[in-house]
């Protein structure tokens, strides 16, 4: 999660900065956490009658990026039935995209990653 959501750029140098980078972060990966979680069972209700090779579920990664899009519109909206139209469309089209679930996959970390971790700062839209 942390590679997904950008933990470790923030927008400021400065400790407030910071705090509100990290704890902004860790709200929006609760939200989709829970978005995820819905979009999985919407899943798994489709695909109980169907004999399939795999179990599939949302893709999280997918599931970020539409967050960035989406989040901040569905909770600044005002009237709950818009909200929760908002909401339901989101859950529905992080559902849409699904990845296999592949048991017994694992791929080595490369050895040369140190270079990855220069002082990166997050781009301010």
């Amino acid at each position: 999660m942390k590679n997904k959501l950008l933990i470790e750029h923030f927008s400021g140098k400065t400790r407030l900065a910071i705090e509100q980078d990290f704890f902004a972060t860790i709200c929006s990966a609760n939200l989709i956490a829970l978005a995820k979680g819905a979009a999985d069972q919407l899943i798994a209700e489709e695909n109980t009658a169907k004999s399939l090779k795999y179990e599939y579920q949302a893709n999280e990664k997918l599931a970020v990026k539409k967050a960035k899009d989406q989040l901040l519109r569905i909770m600044a909206e005002d009237d709950s039935t818009i909200r929760e139209r908002l909401l339901d469309a989101f859950i529905d089209d992080i559902a849409r995209h699904r990845s296999e679930i592949r048991p017994g996959r694992h791929f080595s970390r490369p050895s040369d990653c140190r270079h990855r971790r220069r002082k990166r700062i997050k781009t301010v839209i």
